[in-house]
């Protein structure tokens, strides 16, 4: 899929990247920087009415989710991202999370 730039709409945002994708928009990653990357939806005249009324309505915090679905979601976007920068999620473990004051003296 091939996606010109002045027939795009760009996020950093994965919350709204999943909200959109969810949707049925179609998308590509592409890289930023070095750790970043953002999703650029294609936008044509057929869609582009939903999907800029769907980015208001999250940008004002308005846009309505069923919450599985959504996490089920946002689980494969993020995956998805992952995948793309070649990288993997830092993960805390429990005794690096645990507050100074809970260690035994």
């Amino acid at each position: 899929m091939q996606i010109e730039r002045a027939e795009a709409f760009r996020t950093k945002d994965m919350t709204e990247a999943t909200l959109l994708a969810s949707q049925g928009f179609r998308y590509k990653l592409e890289l930023h920087s070095t750790n970043l990357a953002v999703w650029v939806f294609e936008v044509t005249d057929e869609n582009a009415e939903d999907l800029y009324a769907i980015s208001h309505d999250y940008t004002e915090r308005s846009a309505r989710v069923e919450p599985r679905a959504f996490m089920k979601e946002v689980g494969r976007i993020r995956s998805e991202l992952y995948k793309f920068l070649k990288t993997s999620p830092v993960r805390v473990s429990a005794e690096h999370s645990a507050s100074p004051s809970a260690s035994p003296s």
